[in-house]
């Protein structure tokens, strides 16, 4: 019994520290050109990240401006990240929506918000967008 008692805890602290990476790919047909909606509240790094692995599956990408809305454009792309502290500042949260005609049609998300004690939160926030781009874009 008291070897339960001390195991649930256990189970309990590693379940609560958790990565998540959620992935809803979406493919492009034909001669596109991808319009990024500039976020001016995320770190100028990860829009231009963005938009290079945008560019290396072969499509055009124009970054407007944040007034715009996903309705403006045949293919709109939207993005947020979020950083915190702990130890070191680490990128916890990032998230890129891919819109066709305004509707949603996949979208990649990183959350490291209940990473906890994992060292492997501390993440290079350009991979990690460039790898979020790469399984979103099939």
């Amino acid at each position: 019994m008291r070897k339960l008692i001390l195991i649930v805890p256990a189970l309990l602290i590693l379940t609560a520290c958790a990565i998540r990476q959620d992935i809803s790919p979406v493919t492009l047909d034909g001669d596109l050109t991808v319009h990024i909606i500039e976020n001016p509240r995320v770190r100028e790094a990860v829009l231009s990240a963005l938009k290079s692995e945008i560019e290396k599956h072969n499509y055009n990408v124009a970054v407007v401006d944040a007034s715009s809305t996903v309705t403006d454009y045949p293919i709109a792309v939207t993005y947020t990240a979020n950083w915190n502290w702990d130890l070191a500042m680490y990128m916890s949260y990032a998230e890129i929506k891919v819109y066709l005609n305004g509707s949603s049609i996949g979208e990649a998300v990183y959350n490291s918000r209940r990473g906890g004690a994992r060292m492997d939160k501390f993440i290079s926030a350009d991979k990690k967008i460039r790898e979020l781009v790469n399984e979103l874009l099939q």
